[in-house]
């Protein structure tokens, strides 16, 4: 008992311990860029630690009786236990048929059940999202037959996790076999607040903080990538460019803060009025344009124009003030009024001004003169 003591102990300075302080300065400082290695990290700690507990387990039954016969799937099962919940991702052990046959607590906390009871020889299959299910369970049975190169071996994967109480969890996963076994060891790292993170990094890099529209940059590159596919099949795409009639007067009457409440009630009505895939920007102050691609006619163009100016003729109703106002739109096609994406805002923008021009309040078609 004496000598076992002496090599668990052994082991977790030379490499138990070591690693936990690595998770640890990790954790404080993690970012994006840590969740990765940390679960790289886990798993080849793991792969060693249960390797390790393989050759001691069989070295001390043959020690004792010559053979490695005695050695039980218990023995190895309470080795992984000590093991497992030294670390600080969820992990499970599958056997060959990919029925759970040990989890620590973090992966008990992840599917939300109390004990090992719960959920011991269940298929680890219910736990990912149906759509995903085929190609883990392939990545899985591929693990098993060591198909993967060994460069590859321990790159993480992602899919949906779907606990007990049917709660959807992004996690990252890495899947190893374990030497010498028809097991497999898999760390799940929960990154659904990094992925929530990274999307509302996205929106704010892409959308106007005052209206959620999209800004002047991300419209720009939908409008380009929009113009190449509308020249490939050979249709149209049309422009609106919408000001508001003397928007100045608004702010001077009634101050800045009820004239954003416009122009967040006035991005509202007309995100409203566009076809669900059509895109609505503000390019700044009181200026949106709207790219049309659902249908290619002039026809259609005019029909959605004229249904954001009957819309923002409504009254604004913004607590004690009832506010009336117009709007002047520009309208531009591709390919006929530009063929370069500036060109085409220009025009629209040109045919806005047009409408200013002649009195306001009206819908004004570019024309080359």
């Amino acid at each position: 008992m004496k000598k076992s003591e002496t090599k668990l102990e052994l082991m977790q300075k030379k490499m138990i311990y070591p690693i936990l302080w690595i998770l640890s300065v990790s954790v404080l400082s993690m970012d994006s860029r840590w969740s990765t290695l940390i679960l790289l990290i886990n798993c080849i700690a793991l792969y060693a630690a249960v390797s390790y507990w393989r050759k001691y387990k069989v070295s001390e039954v043959e020690s004792q009786t010559g053979s490695i016969a005695n050695t039980t799937d218990e023995q190895i099962l309470f080795a992984y236990r000590e093991i497992f919940e030294t670390v600080g991702t969820a992990m499970v052990i599958l056997d060959e048929n990919k029925l759970i046959q040990l989890v620590n607590r973090q992966f008990l906390n992840l599917v939300n059940v109390p004990d090992m009871d719960a959920i011991k020889d269940m298929p680890f299959g219910r736990y990912i999202y149906q759509s995903d299910a085929v190609n883990v369970l392939q990545y899985m049975n591929e693990s098993l037959n060591g198909e993967h190169p060994i460069e590859t071996r321990d790159q993480p994967i992602e899919f949906r996790f779907v606990n007990q109480e049917m709660q959807i969890s992004d996690v990252e996963v890495i899947i190893s076999k374990i030497e010498e076994s028809k097991e497999l060891i898999i760390s799940l790292l929960d990154v659904t607040e990094k992925k929530e993170a990274y999307k509302k990094l996205e929106h704010f890099a892409t959308h106007d903080k005052l209206t959620e529209l999209a800004n002047r940059h991300y419209f720009m590159e939908k409008l380009e990538i929009a113009m190449v596919k509308a020249s490939k099949n050979k249709e149209m795409l049309g422009i609106l460019y919408i000001d508001i009639d003397d928007f100045k007067l608004i702010n001077d009457l009634y101050g800045h803060h009820v004239g954003d409440d416009v122009l967040h009630e006035l991005a509202d009505r007309v995100q409203m009025n566009i076809p669900y895939g059509d895109l609505a920007a503000r390019m700044g102050g009181d200026e949106f344009v709207v790219m049309l691609t659902k249908e290619s006619s002039e026809e259609y163009f005019r029909k959605i124009a004229t249904d954001i100016m009957r819309s923002l003729q409504e009254p604004f109703n913004l607590g004690d003030e009832r506010i009336m106002l117009t709007v002047s739109i520009g309208l531009s096609m591709f390919p006929k009024d530009g063929t370069h994406l500036l060109e085409l805002i220009r025009s629209a923008d040109h045919a806005m001004y047009e409408v200013k021009h002649n009195g306001k309040n009206d819908i004004g078609i570019y024309e080359v003169r």
